[in-house]
């Protein structure tokens, strides 16, 4: 992207801010059993707005500039007959942040970790790598700040995403922007084709969201391959591109695992193993570990561990805890 592209989107970030969208779609986002969920809001802006929780998959074109202010973020104000059923709404003067999540392929070989996977649109479904290692699709904030989906396997920790109005509602449209490099002087575009990242809200006194996934597709690519192929692809892999609990990215939850919790434990700087999105390594991972153990991410494939016994792990924590509380006040 050249320097005057990227000039012009971040004043268009700023701006949107106060811009009153037309009809559009976007994330539904609510509270549900203390969790941040997602869903879509349909036609939005035109007085018979369709709500729903569940929904985990969005596809938008990117406009000829490689950027997009869609989907946005939209979450009904407290009290609205609206709401879905179960849910509640945000609460009011609310700062929701956002992390951009690595995925796995796990029917690779060997099996492959990404922020950010790339298909051309052309035949049967096949993400991989996108083109060049310096691609990236990133998202910034109201006021311009960013981080951005790329092929490293690391969790990428966002600023804060929005603030909700006093009532707990929102419509915030941000922009998501595609680079093919990282030079501002290279006018050059990203590849034709669908460009996969996934993503995770995150709240102070919630539980983060699951993990949701945003296609956007080039000019090149017809709304019916986005919308009916690559979405359904993408719809049936919601829990296996990014395996809860499996923390070396290699598709299975195992022993392995375990060992990547206990190497991580406390840490709030490598965040491959914070399983809840708290931002810190901690016993919680270690329980979600547990609870997804011997799952793997290969379709048709389980794997061919046994479940471990709770005691027998109850005590495995209680010794690395306690080992580690030892150490560090040895250290002090």
């Amino acid at each position: 992207m050249n320097a005057t592209t990227y000039a012009s989107v971040l004043i268009l970030t700023l701006a949107s801010a106060a811009a009153v969208q037309a009809q559009h779609s976007d994330v539904l986002l609510a509270v549900l059993d203390g969790q941040i969920a997602t869903g879509f809001a349909e036609n939005v802006g035109s007085g018979s707005t369709t709500h729903a929780l569940g929904k985990r998959v969005f596809t938008r074109t990117l406009g000829s500039g490689l950027f997009a202010n869609d989907p946005g973020f939209f979450a009904l104000p407290s009290g609205s007959p609206s709401l879905p059923s179960g849910a509640e709404a945000l609460p009011g003067s609310f700062n929701l942040y956002w992390d951009l999540m690595p995925m796995t392929l796990a029917g690779s070989s060997p099996r492959f970790s990404s922020g950010l996977l790339y298909w051309d649109g052309v035949g049967e479904v096949d993400f991989g790598a996108p083109p060049e290692d310096d691609y990236s699709l990133a998202l910034f904030n109201p006021i311009a700040e960013s981080i951005a989906a790329t092929v490293s396997p690391q969790v990428a920790v966002g600023p804060r995403l929005l603030t909700t109005r006093s009532n707990g509602s929102t419509d915030t449209h941000n922009y998501f922007v595609l680079d093919d490099d990282t030079d501002p002087d290279d006018a050059s575009q990203a590849a034709d084709g669908v460009y996969l990242a996934a993503m995770r809200l995150r709240a102070e006194g919630l539980r983060a969201s699951e993990p949701f996934y945003l296609l956007f597709g080039t000019l090149s690519v017809s709304l019916a391959t986005l919308n009916d192929t690559a979405a359904p692809w993408v719809e049936e892999r919601v829990d296996s591109l990014i395996l809860a609990g499996d923390y070396n990215r290699d598709g299975v939850v195992d022993a392995a695992d375990f060992t990547v919790w206990r190497d991580h434990l406390g840490a709030s700087d490598d965040l491959m193993v914070d399983g809840d999105g708290d931002l810190v390594v901690d016993e919680d991972d270690y329980q979600i570990w547990v609870d997804h153990f011997g799952e793997a991410a290969d379709f048709g494939q389980s794997a061919s561990l046994s479940v471990p016994e709770p005691n027998l792990l109850g005590g495995v924590l209680i010794t690395v805890v306690v080992g580690g509380l030892s150490r560090r006040a040895r250290l002090a």
